[in-house]
């Protein structure tokens, strides 16, 4: 049984649009989001650090603002990852069942276990994840727990996710520079998972999409396990700069009417409606129809979800999504991001609610915030040494042991 967390815990988002840090602490039997910090992020691109030191000055400007909105001090932390360069890979281990009359006992289950999760990875390579998913005792297959069934042969499948050794030594550097240290690292969406999805839509099937602003970050679930994972490096700074390069204007006008007047689907009445914009430093004015901005970022959004939708086709996983689509991340802001997304798939669409952790009165519980919430409850749902994160009425210096306790 997991060692539940007693202490703050503190979660960092290195977004390619913004750096989030957040703090969560044990309240009435529960975990609470209690305070965040923000910043500006530079030196990210598609979920990736490009720039140590442009990267480190966003974290460092969060972290301050996260202690001194949660009245603490900093020093370690989970990050979640994501980015293009993660991928995923199934495996199966297979032992013979070798015990008293062939009955399946924990010792086979931890055997199998170790044997499916010891598939070799090039060097460049580093696990992230292995996520049992359903055992075979014989020819009988889709069993979750085998323990006490008898047969010959015990199998297990998993999905590993594992993503380039160099992407994730780049962003402990930030974190290093940043003095603080890592407790943890975790698939984004994998993090957003335990914050958004309920255990009936897991068990039904469910396809959860982070749309990041560098990354859109997908995970699927059904039957109560882990099904499929991916990343692909396209976010929402692409729509705006598609807006930006389509109309030659600069990256921050595009931004602003991407929120403002931006759309996934044409508006019936954009084509009666026109957008003027002034003459700024080296660019013209300009004007154009409403019709043509929403065209532009209905496209990029489009083609970004047949992605998603093609890989899944090949899976065979559609079917199985029975509780439909969630989406999380700031993409969910952009207006009827959940019809395009219903009409592409097929599915019921609905943006992902914060679960199973509350928000301090001055936190907006936003879709967006699913990452950091979702890493705070796998920090709290593996036992994190809360000592590692020292409360500023304390400041009792201790020895720190593991933070995770298995």
């Amino acid at each position: 049984m997991a060692v539940m967390a007693t202490q703050p815990l503190v979660a960092v988002e290195l977004g390619t649009t913004r750096t989030v840090v957040a703090v969560g602490e044990y309240q009435n039997n529960g975990l609470a989001l209690t305070a965040i910090g923000t910043y500006p992020t530079t030196g990210v691109r598609k979920g990736q650090v490009v720039a140590v030191e442009q990267a480190e000055t966003g974290l460092v400007a969060a972290l301050r603002q996260a202690e001194q909105n949660g009245k603490l001090t900093i020093a370690q932390v989970l990050i979640g990852v994501s980015g293009g360069h993660i991928q995923t890979v199934g495996n199966v281990g297979n032992i013979p069942i070798q015990g008293r009359d062939h009955v399946v006992t924990q010792d086979d289950v931890n055997e199998v276990t170790e044997l499916a999760g010891s598939l070799h990875l090039d060097d460049s390579r580093k696990l992230l994840h292995t996520f049992s998913q359903t055992y075979s005792v014989d020819d009988m297959e889709g069993i979750f727990d085998p323990v006490g069934m008898t047969g010959g042969q015990l199998a297990l499948n998993v999905l590993m996710v594992h993503g380039a050794r160099a992407r994730f030594d780049n962003a402990m550097a930030v974190l290093r520079n940043a003095s603080v240290g890592v407790q943890d690292t975790v698939f984004g969406v994998c993090a957003a998972s335990l914050a958004v999805l309920s255990p009936e839509q897991k068990k039904n099937g469910v396809l959860l999409i982070d749309l990041g602003g560098g990354t859109t970050d997908y995970a699927v679930f059904a039957n109560d396990v882990i099904a499929a994972a991916g990343s692909i490096g396209v976010g929402g700074d692409h729509i705006t700069n598609d807006i930006a390069l389509a109309f030659n204007i600069t990256s921050v006008q595009a931004e602003e009417l991407k929120r403002k007047e931006g759309s996934a689907v044409i508006d019936a009445d954009a084509s009666g409606r026109r957008l003027t914009l002034p003459q700024s430093p080296g660019f013209p004015a300009r004007s154009f129809g409403v019709r043509a901005l929403q065209t532009v970022i209905n496209a990029r959004v489009d083609e970004t979800l047949r992605v998603v939708r093609a890989r899944l086709d090949e899976e065979g996983l559609l079917p199985l999504l029975g509780a439909g689509v969630v989406l999380t991340g700031g993409g969910t802001q952009l207006r009827s991001i959940c019809q395009l997304t219903q009409h592409l798939f097929g599915l019921p669409c609905q943006a992902g609610v914060l679960r199973n952790i509350a928000c301090a009165a001055t936190i907006e519980p936003a879709p967006d915030l699913a990452t950091v919430a979702g890493l705070l409850l796998y920090g709290y749902e593996h036992g994190c040494d809360g000592e590692r994160i020292r409360p500023m009425r304390t400041r009792v210096k201790k020895m720190i042991e593991d933070i995770f306790k298995r």
